[in-house]
């Protein structure tokens, strides 16, 4: 949603504002970041600072204890019945069926269903429908994707059947409950299998469209995100707090409790893929929380994914000593279903590279995987895809391991892939004769990845060893994700003073992000004075780095002679104890331009934007998002100068970095879109 800013008000983020009582009719500046302002379609941009439930209805039920509780897991069970909740007949089958699908929520009325079927969002939906309101709701539902299936139990079987037979997604009419039940069941058992909601992720090597430029900038960050998790140190609470979420949401389903009672007790690092492979809910969990990105429920799961990836590597590295490699291509096969976008989106961009948002298991036996995919269950939208995937045993790549003497399923010659791992497509062909889509694809080497410089330069900054919740708040800052990281600080402040006085700056920082100016502020003064009391001098880069927060605090308060106080006091600071090179540098080179703009003092602004791309010239990769920012804030001072094609041009700049690094949904993106909207083109 775009917010409009009344004049003279400074924009979000720290960024340049209105320059009040300016002669120039356009200098009254709108920031790109964190919020897109516009006032009118004459009022050019501003620079931006750099800085590292269902409808409701009378009867609805959730089934468990807690009807708050969001839904974890892919599936979720809907019944729409008029009679669902009068009779202890149906509590009694409810009960039962949670033993199937944990989730399960109950209709009167087709009205209710049907707004809680087209707003679901990360669900699959199985209905379970009555004869009379299921003539009314399967028409206006069928060709949703959210309805995976559905079952119709009623009095009369034949009756019904004349209208339901019709429906794809029918997966049966029943009478008796006994068979319903059953029938779901293994239904439900094949369709946790066949991971039809899986996401295809194309990463493209070249450019192709912005479009696909953004899903490499998202695979880029939540990479980076998974990697903070697998290097934090993990401790005996972070168990217990997974536990405690499981019990929380299963509360009243016996047959998940009862399994979870096991892994509280019996669970070893060591015994990570047993009890993924194990048919419950953790892998579930974990399967739906890496493809939609659900980073709560990752960070509740860091423990776990950790000793995943610590077994892979080291069945990887036993595979690598052991292995003759004479023949040094091994073939793997997966089998399951795609959805025809994902398809087209496949066969449209051979010998660029997909990645599948989980971990990845297969086959070495092409009979089994063939046979799996014609098992699942096909309805709309979907196809049957097999996968044939080289493996070439002799290049980097990300782990994969035999986890035959691992899994709970030790006869199924297993082949897991890591999270993340990139396949380059080589073909998508039909194969007639076998009734299915057949993929090529080769596990790509590690150098194969368009954003790999970037993607190292920030895991180094972000630190090459131990990570903790500091690391975490970072990057979810440049996710754009202020509020989740500034929980995340929060639980940090409890380890150290110096813990403390970090969260407070990143705390202050994400709230600064986010146009909380005052908040931030308060926490970045907090910090100074805890950074202090731990010191003997001030001249630390670390309290420069405070002051230069402050600093654009009061940019964004519109106070720019506070700012360049601050600013000159954290410059002064780094000339001390800096190279004339050093990164920090940038920040405060930046922070200070805005001020001069802020300040009407447009040339000035530019020469300390220079300094500041200088800079980053000299330490950054060529498409770091940084880079980005700053061209976008020089085009705001030419936009205010009137210098409008100059403007563009560095807009253009800034975008066309911004759509390689940065997800499609990204802040910074939608403001330069913006800013280059309301350019007045009539004048250049």
């Amino acid at each position: 949603m775009i917010k409009k800013r009344s004049v003279g008000t400074p924009p979000p983020g720290g960024n340049i504002a209105a320059a009040p009582g300016s002669k120039n009719p356009s200098a009254m500046l709108r920031p790109p970041l964190p919020a897109i302002a516009i006032t009118t379609p004459k009022t050019p941009p501003t620079p931006v600072a750099s800085v590292l439930a269902a409808s409701p209805s009378a009867s609805q039920t959730h089934v468990s204890k807690d009807t708050t509780t969001r839904n974890l897991e892919w599936f979720v069970l809907l019944w729409l019945d008029e009679s669902i909740n009068k009779t202890q007949h149906s509590s009694e089958t409810l009960q039962e069926l949670r033993g199937i699908i944990n989730h399960i929520q109950t209709f009167d009325n087709t009205e209710a269903c049907e707004a809680y079927i087209r707003q679901a969002k990360d669900e699959k939906v199985v209905l379970i429908v009555s004869d009379n309101l299921g003539q009314k709701i399967i028409p206006t539902v069928r060709e949703l994707p959210q309805l995976s299936s559905f079952y119709v139990y009623c009095q009369n079987k034949t009756k019904n059947e004349e209208w339901a037979n019709q429906f794809t997604k029918l997966r049966g009419v029943f009478v008796n409950r006994d068979a319903l039940v059953q029938k779901l069941a293994s239904d439900q058992k094949a369709r946790n299998k066949s991971d039809d909601s899986i996401p295809i992720s194309v990463i493209t090597h070249n450019t192709i469209t912005n479009s696909l430029e953004s899903r490499n900038a998202l695979f880029l960050w939540f990479q980076l995100f998974i990697d903070v998790l697998l290097r934090m140190h993990h401790k005996l609470s972070d168990r217990n707090e997974l536990i405690e979420l499981c019990k929380s949401n299963y509360a009243g389903n016996e047959t998940e409790l009862k399994i979870l009672e096991e892994f509280e007790q019996q669970y070893k690092p060591e015994k990570a893929v047993w009890w993924y492979t194990r048919e419950w809910c953790l892998y579930r969990i974990l399967n739906k929380a890496l493809r939609v990105q659900d980073l709560d429920a990752i960070y509740a799961l860091r423990f776990f994914l950790s000793d995943l990836a610590k077994l892979l590597k080291k069945e990887n590295e036993h595979f690598d000593r052991t292995s003759t490699k004479l023949e040094p291509i091994l073939k793997v096969y997966r089998g399951q279903l795609i959805g025809l976008d994902e398809l087209e989106l496949m066969k449209s961009n051979s010998g660029q590279y997909v990645s599948m948002n989980c971990f990845l298991s297969t086959s070495t036996k092409r009979s089994m995987a063939v046979s799996f995919a014609h098992e699942q269950i096909l309805t709309e939208g979907l196809g049957k895809i097999l996968f044939e995937i080289d493996i070439n045993t002799r290049i980097s790549s990300k782990p994969f391991a035999d986890i035959s003497n691992l899994s709970y399923f030790p006869k199924e010659e297993e082949i897991l892939l890591m999270f993340g791992a990139m396949l380059r497509i080589e073909s998508v062909k039909y194969e007639e004769n076998e009734k299915l889509w057949i993929a090529q694809l080769t596990l790509a080497s590690d150098d194969d990845f368009e954003l790999k410089n970037l993607y190292s330069h920030l895991k180094k900054k972000i630190g090459e060893e131990i990570t903790n919740l500091d690391s975490l708040g970072k990057i979810l800052i440049e996710m754009g994700e202020y509020k989740k990281a500034i929980t995340f600080y929060q639980k940090y402040r409890r380890e150290s003073d110096m813990a403390k006085a970090d969260s407070l700056y990143g705390e202050g920082t994400a709230a600064w992000r986010n146009d909380d100016y005052k908040p931030a502020l308060q926490c970045l003064e907090e910090a100074v004075k805890i950074r202090k009391t731990l010191l003997d001098s001030e001249d630390d880069a670390d309290i420069a780095l405070y002051y230069n927060r402050i600093g654009s605090i009061y940019n964004g308060l519109k106070d720019y002679d506070s700012a360049l106080d601050y600013l000159k006091k954290a410059l002064d600071i780094q000339d001390k104890i800096l190279s004339t090179d050093h990164i920090d540098f940038a920040n405060t080179y930046n922070n200070i331009a805005i001020a001069h703009h802020y300040k009407e003092e447009f040339q000035l602004a530019l020469e300390y934007y220079e300094k500041t791309v200088n800079n980053h010239k000299f330490n950054l990769p060529s498409n770091h998002y940084d880079i980005g920012r700053i061209y976008g804030n020089m085009g705001s001072t030419n936009t205010a100068m009137g210098n409008y094609k100059k403007a563009k041009e560095y807009y253009e700049k800034a975008l066309e970095i911004y759509h390689k690094t940065l997800p499609s949904t990204h802040e910074f993106i939608r403001g330069t879109e913006v800013n280059i909207r309301i350019l007045p083109y009539g004048l250049f």
